[in-house]
Parts: C-alpha cells; structure tokens; sequence
C-alpha cells in the first residue's frame, strides 16, 4: 500500500541530530503501515542508524540480518556496488552486537560473488577462503562443503587446479558422509571442470 511517507526525511532529522523526533516518526510508520520488503528493510536499517547515532547498540543483530538480505536482493538485481555497501554495513551492524562467526562467513561469501562478478579472481579467492574458514569455525559443515565448492571453483576457473584439488577432496569427503545428493552433484561437476583444466607450466 502506497504511503506518503519519505524516508529522506527522517534521514534528514538523523543527521541534524533530532534523533528522538527520528525514531518516533520513523517506529509509527514501521508499526502502521504495508510496503515491501525491499522499503521495510530500508527503513529498519535507518532506525539502525538512528540508534547507533544515540548509543543503542543493543537491537542490532536483527537488522544486520535484514540489511545483509537486502544486499542479497540488491545482489541479484546485478547492483553489485550497492550490494557491496550493504553487505559491509551489514557486518558493521553484525559487530556491534557481538559478531557472529557464522555470519561473518556469510558476508566473506557473497562479497566473494561480488569480486567474482567483477572478474577480480583474486579478491574472490581471499574471500572465499575466509568465508570457509569461517564456516568450519563455526562447525556448519555442510555449508563448508559448499564453501570449499564455490573456492576450487574460482581457483580452477583462475588458473591454479593444483591450489583446488585439496578443497574438492575436502568437498568430497562431506557430500558422501552425508550422503548428499546436492553436494555429490556440485562436486562432481567441479571434479569434472577440475579434471579438464590445464595443467599448469612449471618453470
């Protein structure tokens, strides 16, 4: 449902320092009123800023969720340097509550898509890695599998199978403890990109 409300407005009472008019205006439109997601995350990332600006650090973690699941919907709509903002503020927010290990993971991850995008291999390799460090951290292991997956992937597509293989045997190993038929599949269609890749010069 269509509302007269702006947003800019309350953005602009946030920055001259009218923080209380800010929230209050900004928490009766978030409690009355229907928009979309992509509005309503939106408007629970400026009452983030609004709280942050007033010391209320508390009720962050919800919001780094939504404001990492707008990034994620930012991401597929190709607008990967707003994506990028939102995915940093997301950790931003993420660590003011206390960061949590898994979804640091999450957030090197999808960084790593952007830099993938981008056709920035290296970028997407570092954080790749730091997202399946993560992962096994937090003992999420099946999303480590697939974490090591989208890694041998870009290391194959860049050049270095040799650097891959270990992260495909590590893969591997996962997908047929669990016995996953998602996991069985990707990995053998990244052993079959592997096994075709070329054999790098030694000099």
């Amino acid at each position: 449902m269509a509302t007269g409300f702006d947003l800019d407005q309350v953005s602009t009472l946030r920055l001259r320092g009218e923080l209380e008019t800010a929230q209050l205006i900004l928490a009766a439109e978030i409690t009355t009123t229907d928009v979309s997601p992509d509005q309503r995350i939106e408007q629970h990332l400026e009452m983030a800023r609004i709280q942050d600006r007033m010391g209320l650090h508390y009720n962050t973690r919800p919001v780094a969720d939504a404001v990492h699941l707008l990034g994620l919907m930012k991401f597929h709509r190709k607008k990967l340097d707003l994506a990028e903002a939102l995915f940093e503020e997301s950790l931003r927010l993420d660590i003011l509550a206390g960061e949590r290990v898994f979804f640091r993971g999450e957030y090197e991850r999808h960084v790593g898509y952007i830099a993938y995008q981008r056709g920035d291999f290296e970028s997407a390799v570092r954080h790749f890695e730091r997202s399946l460090e993560a992962r096994i951290e937090a003992g999420a292991i099946d999303a480590s599998m697939f974490a090591a997956i989208s890694l041998a992937s870009v290391l194959i597509e860049s050049g270095h199978p040799d650097e891959a293989k270990p992260h495909l045997d590590y893969a591997l190993a996962i997908a047929q403890e669990m016995d996953s038929p998602v996991g069985l599949k990707r990995v053998n269609e990244a052993m079959e990109r592997w096994s075709a890749a070329p054999v790098p010069d030694v000099k």
